[in-house]
């Protein structure tokens, strides 16, 4: 257990100070990031950003307008501390954007939408990127291609769009 700070060495290297940890579950706290506003839920860490960057506040409940999400440099990277987990749809469309805002910061060029419990893995050989695309959760599923595709096993065609998978269905697409 750390002694000398709520989060112990990960405060420093963040640049914050936990100032409060408390559950906000059913406490009305909403919190704001990238553009969105979502209740939040779960054991909550609050943020004096010191040389950290507050990117998401929080507003209502007992600590408004401390952060629940930072950011701080460090070397090529940067460590982003979520203190808070977004609940709901709200939730999801925040978790949402801070994702594709930090991947495009990373430089991500080419990203698949999957459905919950699918998953779409990049691989890489000598012809190039390919997709190896699983329905793992036993409902089917679907992955948004960004762009024509073919199967790579099959040679079947796809459109843009929403590709169906089959419940456990799989698939290999690179994109054309």
């Amino acid at each position: 257990m750390p002694t000398d700070a709520a989060l112990g060495a990960l405060e420093a290297l963040a640049g914050v100070e936990t100032l409060y940890t408390y559950p906000l579950t059913n406490t009305g706290t909403l919190g704001t990031a990238f553009g969105h506003t979502a209740p939040l839920t779960g054991w909550a860490a609050t943020f004096l950003p010191k040389s950290a960057t507050a990117i998401g506040t929080l507003e209502g409940g007992v600590t408004p307008g401390l952060a629940f999400i930072t950011e701080q440099q460090l070397g090529k990277g940067k460590i982003v501390l979520l203190g808070a987990l977004p609940e709901g749809d709200e939730g999801a469309v925040l978790l949402a954007a801070m994702f594709r805002h930090y991947a495009a910061e990373a430089g991500v060029t080419l990203a698949l939408d999957t459905s919950p419990g699918t998953i779409a893995i990049p691989r890489a050989d000598e012809t190039g990127l390919f997709w190896v695309v699983v329905n793992m959760d036993g409902h089917g599923g679907t992955v948004t291609l960004p762009g024509p595709a073919v199967d790579l096993l099959n040679r079947e065609q796809f459109p843009a769009g929403a590709l169906e998978l089959a419940v456990y269905g799989w698939r290999v697409i690179r994109m054309v």
